[in-house]
């Protein structure tokens, strides 16, 4: 199960999504702190832990350690549509071979990963439903457990979430939340990677698709939101051509 606990400001509040970690089904758990600072700013700071199956046969969610991320985000509300980002993180995805029994890598039991990041949303309003558009480029600078350089030290990233608040009361209680974010990469090789495959960079293309639904109970009195829902992601690594569907069973605790 995926659990999250975040603090987003008003109705923009966002769920703490799984991750892609391998693995047919996934659990997912983060903690978030917000604070409202002076002249517009928000801060927002995620602790994520993850887990997973295997990736065929065996559907045990916390059968193997997946990842542990820790973001930072600095948000600017620029007007009453847009805000802005500048965001920086801490991922650690460890490592498994691809065939059974899908053992710890050997060599690099885990990738640690610095990413800094940025963010542009614009919100709106359609009669009752809250709608954000998110678009956002990431920056991965990937090493091996001891920081020395991964194959493929560097990936840009960049994505774009729509998401759909629907309020299906009038006090605003309960609430379907939609999510749908695309995702397209490029990686930059080491130096000895690019030699072997003879070019530096792998071609830019589509590599991963989101789609979240949940339900939202919002307990204003308490400045917390509960949602429980699901999400269907299909992705790949840069350097693949054929594609992984993953499963992800989601709950998150966001406290405004």
């Amino acid at each position: 199960m995926v659990i999250g606990l975040g603090l987003v400001p008003g109705h923009a509040a966002a769920q703490i999504g799984a991750k892609a970690q391998g693995g047919k089904l996934t659990s997912w758990v983060a903690l978030g702190v917000d604070k409202e600072i002076p002249e517009r700013w928000t801060w927002v700071t995620d602790v994520g832990f993850g887990r997973h199956s295997d990736p065929t046969g065996d559907l045990n969610p916390v059968k193997r350690q997946g990842l542990f991320v820790v973001t930072q985000d600095f948000i600017y509300r620029m007007s009453p549509h847009w805000r802005t980002a500048v965001s920086a993180g801490y991922w650690r995805r460890n490592s498994y071979q691809e065939d059974e029994p899908y053992e710890a890598s050997p060599t690099n039991a885990f990738r640690n990963e610095l990413r800094p990041f940025q963010k542009l949303y614009y919100d709106t309003k359609f009669g009752k439903v809250f709608f954000t558009n998110t678009l956002r480029v990431d920056y991965r600078f990937y090493f091996t457990p001891d920081f020395g350089r991964w194959p493929t030290p560097f990936e840009l990233r960049v994505r774009d979430m729509v998401n759909f608040k629907i309020p299906i009361d009038q006090s605003h209680r309960h609430w379907i939340i939609l999510n749908d974010e695309v995702l397209t990469a490029t990686d930059d090789y080491s130096a000895g990677t690019a030699k072997e495959l003879g070019h530096q960079w792998s071609p830019y293309k589509f590599t991963e698709n989101r789609a979240s639904l949940y339900y939202r109970r919002s307990f204003a009195e308490h400045k917390l939101d509960w949602d429980i829902g699901i999400m269907y992601q299909r992705w790949r690594e840069t350097q693949q051509t054929a594609f992984t569907t993953s499963y992800n069973l989601m709950m998150d605790f966001i406290i405004k």
